[in-house]
């Protein structure tokens, strides 16, 4: 059931959908004005119970959407975050069925999963007691059940408390409650899949990189063989490495597009952009 219903922590809503439905039962049943209307009434009372149950369910199935991840309120197996335009969803996710679960960004509505992102790629958790909570400095923390953490977001700084929200982007963000600004996202630690107001970067100051690499195997999403990248040099190229080796490169940037490509000829409409200067790239 819970592959299927969003499990909301807010009991408010909770207590509403009961509202409704006792207030629609006893709408059934009082004020009668003779014996007769109530004996004649009585299969229209059954349609109206049936009608307010279906009404108990709808509301309830809607009241518990899962709206973010609070020091309060963990995300637990079956259980999902879905972004505001319904695009995207975060959960647990178990790779061909297998016993190791992980924590993912999927396309909402889609089956089979395409996911797009993974936080424990390394570190599948295998507790169904597992949960991902946020700590009150403002770290993401996968509990592997009594096992302890399998991952974190790693540091933050958050003296006010914190929250994690899925943005209609797919990106998940962890957000200051007070100055709302954003702490930890997941945009900065890429996977697979390159989504929309995601980056490449490569700074040249920092030695920073953003890169995609690719999963093990179909059904194995820890880090696999191979890497892509874009270049320092300027302009910059988009290289792929396997096992540390370059395995393919494009040709240099060219306003909007690479060159030596076959597929982006004048007419190719390229998604992308690239912004680089001395301090290096960002696509």
């Amino acid at each position: 059931m819970h592959n299927f219903w969003n499990i909301s922590k807010t009991s408010s809503h909770n207590s509403l959908s009961v509202f409704f439905f006792f207030s629609g039962f006893l709408a059934s049943y009082t004020n009668p004005k003779t014996d007769r209307y109530r004996r004649e009434g009585k299969n229209m009372g059954k349609k109206k119970i049936m009608f307010f149950a279906y009404l108990l369910l709808f509301t309830i199935f809607i009241s518990f959407s899962f709206a973010g991840i609070t020091k309060e309120s963990p995300l637990s197996i079956g259980q999902t975050l879905s972004s505001s335009n319904g695009v995207y969803e975060l959960g647990f996710f178990s790779p061909n069925n297998s016993h190791n679960q992980y924590v993912g960004i999927w396309f909402k509505g889609i089956i089979p999963l395409v996911v797009v992102w993974v936080a424990n790629r390394e570190k599948p958790v295998t507790d169904s007691t597992a949960n991902l909570a946020i700590s009150s400095n403002g770290s993401l923390l996968l509990f592997n059940g009594k096992h302890g953490v399998a991952w974190s977001s790693g540091e933050a700084l958050a003296s006010n408390g914190s929250r994690a929200e899925l943005s209609d982007t797919g990106n998940l963000i962890v957000i200051d409650n007070f100055s709302g600004r954003t702490l930890w996202q997941s945009f900065d630690h890429l996977g697979d899949t390159m989504l929309p107001f995601s980056t490449l970067k490569y700074n040249l100051a920092t030695g920073e990189k953003q890169v995609l690499t690719s999963w093990k195997s179909y059904t194995d999403p820890s880090l696999g063989d191979f890497v892509v990248q874009i270049t320092p040099q300027v302009p910059t190229q988009a290289l792929t490495m396997r096992d540390s080796r370059p395995y393919w490169r494009s040709g240099p940037w060219a306003k909007t597009r690479f060159t030596g490509v076959p597929l982006m000829d004048d007419s190719f409409t390229n998604p992308l952009s690239l912004q680089q200067d001395a301090n290096g790239a960002l696509m």
